[in-house]
């Protein structure tokens, strides 16, 4: 039985017939995961917005598109790191596939510099509308090495106005996904992301939370939660 992927981003959907680009980045509610897992896409007549554009532009100039071979190019035009996470049999695949109760995605807005700095320092290259899926690939060691490179190039480092939302967003982000590579325990990771706080009177500041740090990945998520009331409280 087929039901709906539910977890965001979507990925954006693109389509070239006869020199004209067709793209949208939004939800199209045409994939679907089979009983075993794996993707597919739904053909129903109601589900096929984005393909039905593309077909109409081709009726309307005398173009040649068959519609399963629309489907199919879309499908594989889909961002590979994408279709990584939500098509691969793997197990990895799968699990990225189980919704959450808040979702497997920080929805918040990537602050200023975040992706340029990730680009840089990580030598990735990657579309705008997949900036939100390259981010949360980032394993624990490579956010650390993106967090320095994000201090070494922005023009104020160490306002909080300018750090704080990227040092958020990398442990509410970490926190969600738990890749914990490069790190041996989660205190380990707090203790580096917390010294690396450009600003000298916030770190400080920061050591009156007294809320113990978690002991396993899978505490990281609601502790920065409540780490980040906390400073949203006491400023």
């Amino acid at each position: 039985m087929l039901k709906p992927i539910q977890n965001p981003p979507t990925p954006a959907w693109r389509f070239t017939l006869a020199g004209v680009s067709f793209s949208r980045v939004g939800e199209e509610p045409f994939i679907f995961t089979n009983a075993d897992g794996t993707a597919d896409v739904d053909m129903a007549a109601q589900r096929r917005g984005f393909v039905n554009r593309i077909l109409r532009y081709a009726r309307a100039n005398n173009l040649v598109a068959d519609e399963q071979d629309v489907y199919r190019a879309v499908y594989h035009n889909i961002a590979g790191n994408f279709r990584a996470k939500y098509f691969s049999g793997g197990t990895a695949g799968k699990a990225a596939r189980v919704p959450g109760k808040r979702g497997q995605y920080n929805n918040a807005p990537i602050p200023e510099g975040l992706i340029e700095a990730a680009r840089r320092e990580l030598g990735a290259s990657v579309a705008a509308e997949d900036d939100v899926v390259f981010l949360h690939d980032l394993t624990a060691m490579e956010w650390v090495r993106v967090l320095g490179s994000w201090i070494k190039h922005d023009h104020d480092p160490t306002n909080p106005v300018r750090f704080g939302p990227v040092w958020w967003y990398a442990i509410h982000v970490l926190g969600l996904t738990k890749k914990s590579q490069g790190f041996a325990n989660v205190r380990e990771w707090i203790s580096r992301w917390r010294t690396m706080v450009p600003c000298v009177m916030c770190r400080r500041h920061f050591l009156l939370f007294r809320d113990r740090p978690p002991t396993t990945w899978d505490g990281l998520r609601e502790w920065a939660d409540r780490a980040h009331v906390w400073v949203n409280d006491n400023k």
